[in-house]
């Protein structure tokens, strides 16, 4: 059981001019303060970055300082940590080398950076990790936490700044202006939902998504959303919340009937006040073809007076399915056209038809192959 003490948002603006005269914006997000029971000596908050301008940045390398109240140890030693798995960086760009220095407190974000890190466009940005603050005396005392951002003035102690490459490979501070404060009037409040795995599974042509929380506040719910490469998100359906709830929750939805084609998967989490935040699913989901030509049987058999065909082509061609009767009399032509290679189906009423057997045969005439087969089924009314 968590219970939230002081909320509070920090959100400053950066600028970086590229050589080619762009002006990229850059926001750096501290949010959901919270204090564990039952003990009340640890806190925690999450840090996250943010790039809103529309310009290309390479996140590279930052180096974090708050200040606090050194009261709030009410005598005891504080300690810093970054809680493991809280962090949506790759591991090159994790933070390492967390201390505190009085009454400052220090994270450094791979100061010799490699290559550069894309930082997300989508609110509220890639979450660089969640802090944990703790005092070896039973309870932070009750003193204002005032936290801060290291403010101006020389370089020692060293003040936060955040380098981007820009898009000639240049590490770049961005980190403007120099003055910097964590408002705790309230704003911003704790985020809805922490969840705890996104997954996906592939089986044929449909998409198996998973994702689990271990925390909701006032969740409304998940529209699932998905995009191809070179396309735009789309919203597919919506995933009822569990309003507020302090256990695991598990979630599941099957995205059906896809074409071959490589896809992208976001959950957008809304609570019941309309706000809301995005969730990317780490991975790309390729649906490819199938390795064979495939007539199934109709489902349901037998039926009335509807069914369905499903059927798969690995080579592109033409693609003719037609209906006999027992005597061999052509009686319906389902489907006649050119499928590239995939997962289809067609559907069929019986509603003008007799009870009875009838026959279906596929014929796919492509470069590579042809297939015919025939199958049957049964109408009963």
């Amino acid at each position: 059981m968590k219970k939230s003490i002081t909320t509070f948002l920090f959100l400053s603006v950066f600028f970086i001019t590229f050589k080619f005269g762009y002006s990229q914006t850059y926001s750096l997000t501290a949010r959901n303060m919270q204090l564990n029971n039952p003990t009340d000596n640890a806190l925690e908050f999450d840090i996250y970055i943010l790039r809103t301008g529309a310009t290309p940045l390479d996140y590279a390398a930052g180096r974090y300082n708050f200040y606090f109240n050194p009261l709030i140890a009410n005598g005891g030693t504080l300690t810093y940590s970054i809680i493991p798995g809280s962090s949506a960086l790759p591991v090159a760009y994790q933070p390492f080398g967390p201390s505190i220095t009085g009454d400052r407190l220090n994270m450094i974000i791979n100061p010799f950076p490699g290559s550069g890190f894309i930082i997300s466009n989508i609110a509220p940005g890639t979450k660089v990790c969640r802090v944990k603050l703790e005092t070896s005396a039973p309870v932070f005392a009750i003193e204002p936490f005032a936290l801060s951002w290291n403010n101006p003035g020389s370089t020692n102690p060293p003040r936060t700044v955040v380098y981007a490459y820009n898009s000639d490979g240049d590490e770049i501070n961005i980190t403007t202006p120099l003055t910097h404060s964590i408002d705790s009037s309230g704003l911003g409040g704790v985020l809805p939902v922490e969840l705890a795995s996104f997954s996906s599974t592939i089986y044929k042509n449909n998409v198996i998504l998973n994702w689990s929380t271990t925390k909701e506040i006032n969740n409304s719910g998940f529209d699932l959303e998905r995009k191809t490469k070179n396309g735009t998100w789309t919203k597919i359906t919506f995933i009822n919340g569990n309003g507020t709830n302090e256990n695991t929750s598990i979630y599941t939805f099957t995205d059906r009937g896809l074409s071959s084609e490589n896809y992208n998967y976001r959950l957008k989490q809304i609570d019941f006040n309309g706000n809301f935040e995005y969730f990317n699913l780490n991975n790309e989901v390729n649906v490819g073809a199938p390795n064979q030509f495939i007539l199934a049987q109709n489902y349901p058999n037998p039926f009335n007076p509807s069914t369905v065909i499903n059927y798969e082509i690995p080579l592109g061609g033409n693609v003719n399915i037609k209906l006999f009767d027992v005597s061999g009399k052509e009686l319906n032509n389902l489907i006649n056209e050119f499928k590239q290679a995939g997962y289809y189906s067609v559907s069929f009423n019986g509603s003008n038809l007799s009870s009875g057997t009838y026959f279906y045969r596929i014929i796919v005439e492509s470069a590579g192959q042809n297939f015919v087969t025939t199958k049957k089924m049964v109408l009963t009314k």
